[in-house]
C-alpha cells in the first residue's frame, strides 16, 4: 500500500536537532561513570552550545534585552576569572551559568513555537523515557547499583550504573518531568507507569532534596492526570499516607534519621547536613570583600576555598543564589533571577494557569535550588523550561476549548 505524503519521515529542522540533543542528558549521564565515558556529557554540552549558535547566526535575532544579559554575563565571568586561583576544583564551573543563561534565552525566545517543537519531537522524548526506565529498571536487581554511605545512616543506596546518587537523580527528575511533558501531549493514561522507576530512585538515592523535588514534580503530574479537581483533593489523604508508607520502607528514612538526631553541629546544622553553617561562613566572607567583587564576583573557586580555610573541606555553596553570589557578585545574581522570572512570567501566566500548578511550578525550582543547586546539574536546568512549556501548552489548549463551549453555549 502506497504510503501517504504526509506520512512520510519529517525533515529534522535545527531546532528539532537542537532539542533532542538535549534530551540526550538524561540517558549520557548514566554512563558517565564508565571507563573512558567521561567526557561523553562534555561533547554533549558542547555541541548543543554549537547548534544553539548556529541557529542564532541563522535567525541574525537577539532581543535587545538579551544582547544586555550577554554583555553583563560575559563581564562577570571574565572578572571572575582574573580573580580565580587555577587550578579550578570543578572545571565545569566555568559553563554552568552561562549554559543556563544561554537555555533559558532560547527557550524565551521559542514561546510561540515551543508547543510544535515538543509534538514534532514527542516520540523521541517518550523513546528516552522507556529507554532510561529499561537501563534503570534492569539495574534495580543488580547489587552493584547499591552502595553503602555510613555517613548516610549506613544504608545501601541505589546509585543504578551511573556511579552516584548526584548523578542518578537529576536524571530521574529530568525523566518524571519529561513524563509529565509526555501526557500532556499525548494523553495516554498508561504514561503513569513511567512514574515508577523514578520514584523508586527518589525514595533509595538517598537525596533528601531530590526526595522533595521528585514528589512535586509526581504531584505536579498527579494533578494534570487526575480528570477533576475533587478527585485530586479526595485522593491526597490516601496518596499521602501511600507516600509516608514508602518513605519508612525505603533507604530514605536512613538518612533522614541520621541528619536529625545528634551530630557534629548544632540541630540545624546536622538537620542541613551542615549548610547553615558553611552559608553563614561564605556570606562572611564574601561581605569581607571590596565593592567590585561584592558587584562582579570573587571567583570560580571562591566558595571552594571559604569552605577549605574556615570549614571541614572544600565545596560548591550547595545553593544557587549563595553559589553565584560568591562567584558571579550581585550582578550575577540579577542575572539569574531574571532569567528564572523571565521564564515562568513567559510559560506560567497567572490569567489561565491554576495556582496549585504554578505553585508545585515555582517550588520544583526553588527547592532544588536553596539546598541542592539547580543551575550546576545539566538534567536539572534542562528539564525545567521544557516542563515549563508543556503547562503552558496543556492550559491553554483547556481555556481554548472553555471559550468554545462558551461561544457555543452564548450562541444558542
Amino acid at each position: 500500500m502506497k504510503r501517504n505524503t504526509s506520512d512520510r519521515k519529517k525533515i529534522i529542522t535545527g531546532n528539532d536537532l537542537y532539542f533532542r540533543l538535549l534530551l540526550l542528558f538524561p540517558i549520557f549521564t548514566l554512563f558517565q561513570s564508565f571507563s573512558g565515558f567521561g567526557w561523553i556529557n562534555k561533547i554533549l554540552f558542547f555541541l548543543t552550545v554549537m547548534v544553539q549558535f548556529a541557529l542564532q547566526m541563522k535567525t541574525s535575532k537577539l532581543k535587545r534585552k538579551w544582547i544586555l544579559v550577554l554583555a553583563i554575563l560575559i563581564i562577570v565571568h571574565i572578572h571572575s576569572l582574573f580573580q580565580t586561583s587555577f587550578p579550578l576544583y570543578n572545571t565545569n564551573l566555568v559553563f554552568y551559568f552561562f549554559y543556563w543563561v544561554l537555555l533559558a534565552m532560547y527557550f524565551e525566545e521559542i514561546q510561540k513555537s515551543s508547543a510544535i517543537l515538543i509534538k514534532n519531537n514527542i516520540y523521541f522524548i517518550r523513546l528516552v523515557i522507556i529507554l532510561w526506565n529499561i537501563i534503570v529498571g534492569i539495574s534495580i536487581f543488580l547489587p552493584s547499583s547499591y552502595i553503602h554511605y555510613y555517613a548516610w545512616g549506613g544504608s545501601r543506596y541505589f546509585v543504578s550504573i551511573s556511579g552516584s546518587a548526584f548523578r542518578l537523580a537529576p536524571t530521574a527528575l529530568m525523566i518524571s518531568s519529561l513524563v509529565v511533558v509526555y501526557f500532556i501531549f499525548s494523553r495516554e493514561k498508561k504514561t503513569i507507569i513511567y512514574m515508577i522507576v523514578p520514584l523508586y530512585c527518589f525514595l533509595m538515592c538517598g537525596s533528601r532534596t531530590y526526595l522533595g523535588v521528585g514528589l512535586l514534580v509526581i504531584l505536579l503530574f498527579w494533578y494534570i492526570y487526575t480528570p477533576k479537581k475533587q478527585y485530586f483533593i479526595f485522593s491526597l489523604i490516601p496518596l499521602g499516607v501511600l507516600m509516608i508508607y514508602l518513605i519508612f520502607n525505603s533507604a530514605a528514612i536512613d538518612k533522614i534519621l541520621s541528619k536529625t538526631g545528634k551530630g557534629y553541629y548544632d540541630y540545624i546544622g546536622t538537620l542541613t547536613s551542615g549548610r547553615s553553617i558553611f552559608w553563614k561562613i561564605d556570606l562572611q566572607q564574601f561581605f569581607s570583600n571590596n565593592f567590585i567583587n561584592q558587584l562582579l564576583g570573587c571567583g570560580l573557586n571562591y566558595s571552594y576555598e571559604v569552605t577549605d580555610a574556615y570549614y571541614t573541606s572544600a565545596h560548591w555553596a550547595h545553593d544557587d543564589f549563595i553559589e553565584i553570589l560568591l562567584s558571579f557578585g550581585y550582578l550575577g545574581l540579577i542575572l539569574y533571577l531574571y532569567t528564572i522570572l523571565t521564564l515562568i512570567k513567559t510559560y506560567i501566566p497567572r490569567t489561565i494557569i491554576p495556582k496549585t500548578v504554578i505553585i508545585l511550578s515555582i517550588l520544583i525550582w526553588l527547592l532544588n535550588a536553596l539546598f541542592n543547586m539547580f543551575y550546576t546539574y545539566t538534567c536539572s536546568m534542562v528539564c525545567f523550561p521544557i516542563m515549563l512549556a508543556a503547562i503552558n501548552y496543556y492550559y491553554r489548549e483547556e481555556n481554548y476549548e472553555l471559550e468554545q463551549i462558551k461561544a457555543k453555549v452564548s450562541a444558542i
